[in-house]
């Protein structure tokens, strides 16, 4: 049985999480796009797994497209405030209070993330580019990913399917009983893939609207 609204959503308040991200020598908007749109998916997917209104939805690769994931405006994911001085931040704010652990998981696994693997994220990009051809840069491709799995391995931290015991095991329980779990975990691995230099997470209550950080 789905999570009802109220234990899912705080009357009155919301969740505002605050992404601080260091200094970058050119920001990109393609990878500044793609981080927040897998935030979107996913904090949607935790909302469509544990809201009782969405009981009926069933999660299919129409879950990735633009409208398919039918929420109330109430319910989406909205951007609070985002500026570029050093530190950069970027605030979103959600009601869904079951969605908020996920998306910290996440970015945590960034903020942990040593320099080391963001130097092999960088060497990896650089060897598919510069492959000849495509018998090539497949095996650019595998010689890379298996660099960044073993070094994942030796850092100790935790793996993307960590993220469903960071949330509350009614939560959790949801997610797996609707089979979002793949959908969930997934988002996790992509957001940790960003470039971005997270610097710092953090999370505050205010009131609905209540006033934004100048």
């Amino acid at each position: 049985m789905s999570i009802p609204v109220e234990r899912r959503h705080m009357p009155g308040s919301e969740k505002v999480l605050e992404i601080h991200i260091g200094a970058v020598e050119d920001l990109f908007l393609d990878e500044l796009s793609g981080v927040l749109y897998d935030t979107i998916l996913l904090h949607d997917a935790v909302v469509l797994a544990t809201g009782e209104r969405y009981e009926s939805y069933r999660f299919t690769q129409y879950f990735y497209r633009r409208n398919g994931r039918p929420l109330r405006p109430a319910d989406r994911l909205r951007l609070d405030r985002i500026a570029f001085e050093s530190p950069g931040v970027i605030e979103i704010a959600s009601h869904a209070v079951l969605a908020i652990p996920a998306l910290v998981y996440a970015y945590e696994r960034v903020r942990d993330r040593p320099q080391r693997r963001r130097k092999l994220v960088a060497e990896a990009d650089k060897a598919v580019a510069e492959a000849t051809n495509e018998e090539a840069r497949i095996l650019a491709i595998d010689r890379e990913e298996r660099a960044l799995d073993l070094e994942e391995r030796r850092s100790g931290r935790p793996r993307p399917e960590g993220v469903l015991d960071a949330l509350p095991e009614e939560a959790s329980s949801e997610i797996e009983r609707r089979g979002a779990e793949d959908i969930v975990r997934r988002q996790v691995e992509r957001i940790n893939e960003t470039a971005l230099p997270i610097e710092s997470v953090s999370v505050r209550t205010r009131r609905s609207g209540g006033p934004r950080r100048a």
